[in-house]
């Protein structure tokens, strides 16, 4: 009903449906529905909403905070999706779906970020089962990929440098560009050892 609602109302009638279901419907499923869709009109004030529900123990709800997450999270979000990874709340393909709003949300994130969260990739290939293993690799390749990219921009950024730009800049982009090297090769290394497990 909320998806075809989205249809017919217009946001200030959408915002008041999806704060009146976030508060008060009982299935965790529309919660997360109505959730994410509110995050798409007023972000911030869906992460606000999105933190208080974070403890509740539905593998559904803890899908949809983190396909928000994916989107708006900053830094504090990080343990939130090791958690998540990590527990025993999430089940069948929430939890695949968590593990591909994890891998967006590092895009957003700083490379130390995506160093930390290599572990966690590595505990989640061991302990995931057969689905988890099968789309893992993706997930490892889109960030191997999305390294690559930010290496060829922070280049361009930094051989457009003029004379009169200063040397602190310059050596925060080669910083920067080091950084994303490591990432790059690490989950690169990481990504020939699931692929060499699978048999490939």
């Amino acid at each position: 009903a909320l998806k075809a609602l989205k249809r017919y109302l217009g946001d200030e009638e959408l915002v008041a449906l999806y704060k009146e279901c976030i508060m008060k419907d009982s299935s965790y499923s529309v919660v997360s529905i109505a959730l994410k869709n509110y995050g798409k009109l007023h972000p911030e004030d869906a992460m606000t909403l999105a933190h208080e529900l974070s403890a509740e123990p539905s593998s559904k709800m803890l899908s949809g905070i983190a396909e928000l997450y994916a989107g708006h999270g900053g830094a504090g979000e990080f343990d939130f999706f090791v958690e998540c990874l990590a527990g025993n709340i999430l089940q069948g393909f929430d939890k695949l779906g968590v593990l591909s709003s994890f891998t967006l949300y590092l895009t957003h994130q700083n490379p130390e970020f995506s160093d930390k969260a290599l572990d966690l990739y590595r505990e989640t290939s061991k302990d995931g089962g057969l689905y988890m293993n099968m789309f893992l690799p993706q997930n490892i390749s889109y960030l191997s990929d999305h390294y690559s990219v930010a290496i060829i921009e922070l280049q361009k950024q930094l051989d457009a440098l003029g004379e009169e730009d200063s040397q602190a800049v310059a050596e925060e982009l080669r910083k920067k560009i080091r950084a994303y090297q490591l990432l790059e090769e690490k989950y690169i290394n990481f990504l020939e050892e699931l692929e060499k497990a699978a048999g490939h």
